[in-house]
């Protein structure tokens, strides 16, 4: 991974940290991984680390609670079609991804029977 802020805040978030994890284990063996498979999860924690990085200051815990639902939108606006070479499948994707990591979110918080992580996870999907 290119060292930039990107991979900063990547190495920071526990979030991307877990989902990064369970991608590689669905990749199954060592030895069944090819590059492709190996840098399509890369390339989730970098879009996931993008993402965190224009939310400014607010971890992707803080951005799958349903009050910064408008922000990830603005997020991915910006992402899309706010810049020279519009990149229209990039809302989809970061859609898909926060699904992920909600879904995530939400049976880490029954493993923790933290109640309020469940609620914020089952909010931010509907």
């Amino acid at each position: 991974m290119r060292d930039d802020d990107i991979k900063d805040v990547v190495q920071s978030e526990a979030l991307i940290h877990r989902e990064a994890g369970l991608g590689m284990t669905a990749l199954g063996r060592k030895q069944d991984e090819t590059q492709d498979d190996v840098y399509r999860v890369s390339q989730v924690e970098r879009t996931l680390g993008c993402v965190v990085l224009l939310a400014r200051q607010r971890s992707l815990d803080d951005l799958i609670q349903l009050v910064n639902f408008d922000l990830v939108v603005d997020i991915a606006k910006r992402l899309s079609i706010e810049k020279e070479k519009p990149g229209l499948n990039i809302g989809r994707t970061i859609r898909h991804l926060l699904m992920k990591v909600s879904d995530s979110t939400y049976c880490a918080s029954l493993q923790n029977n933290d109640d309020a992580g469940k609620e914020h996870a089952t909010n931010f999907r509907v």
